[in-house]
């Protein structure tokens, strides 16, 4: 245990990327080539640092002249726009639906 007072440092990375998962959901009836937009989904982020000059930036009176607060908004709006398209096999996809009401 040496004579560092019990302190230590800890520092841990990660390679896993930072994954946000956000839902809409909705119920449409659209023709073939009609377009929806889906909107309004608002992600506010607001992050406050602090910088400083060691030792300095601790003065009670002059420690304000040696540091510095940070303030970051970050707003992201997400804007889904859903265009269906439909193949040449919609008829006998509606075929085979009458044929099983039979």
């Amino acid at each position: 245990m040496g004579g560092d007072g019990g302190q230590f440092a800890f520092t841990a990375t990660s390679s896993l990327p930072d994954v946000t998962a956000r839902q809409a959901t909705t119920s449409v009836v659209l023709k073939d080539g009609e377009t929806i937009v889906i909107g309004g989904l608002v992600l506010k982020q607001e992050t406050m640092a602090r910088s400083k000059t060691p030792v300095l930036g601790d003065l009670p009176l002059l420690g304000a002249l040696f540091r510095s607060n940070h303030r970051r908004v970050e707003e992201n709006v997400l804007t889904i726009l859903i265009t269906p398209r439909l193949g040449a096999r919609r008829e006998s996809v509606t075929g085979a639906q009458e044929g099983e009401g039979r």
